[in-house]
């Protein structure tokens, strides 16, 4: 997920939802706001693995049938991917914001030299 927002006053303008983003997004804002006023906060993710037990196989030739056949020699136990979780300090409140029960524009960035610190609620802009 990626967030526009003003960089002086930390209004959201718009979101562009997902986890991989190509570089061809542009920015997200009201085209009275110079583009330089507008700054963007990616959502950070990371991967997730789940250990799970894998048989080892041997493959072997049957002399008299000269057959192919496979058989299980052992088990070994692997870190499978098993999709993204949100990696951000506001990891909570973009949840929140992904299932439903929070509006983001309902809210705003505080920010403080160029960096976004917190996440404030503020009234609807129209």
């Amino acid at each position: 997920m990626i967030i526009f927002y003003n960089k002086q006053s930390g209004y959201i303008y718009g979101t562009v939802d997902g986890r991989v983003h190509g570089e061809s997004i542009g920015l997200i804002h009201p085209s009275n706001v110079s583009g330089d006023a507008v700054g963007s906060y990616q959502v950070s993710f990371k991967p997730v693995t789940r250990k799970v037990v894998r048989p080892i196989t041997k493959m072997m030739v049957d002399p008299k049938t000269l057959e192919v056949n496979t058989y299980k020699v052992g088990e070994e136990e692997i870190d499978e991917p098993n999709g993204l979780e949100m990696d951000d300090k506001f990891k909570d409140f973009f949840n929140e914001i992904e299932n439903g029960t929070k509006r983001i524009y309902n809210y705003k960035f505080e920010v403080k030299d160029g960096e976004v610190v917190g996440i404030k609620e503020c009234q609807k802009i129209d």
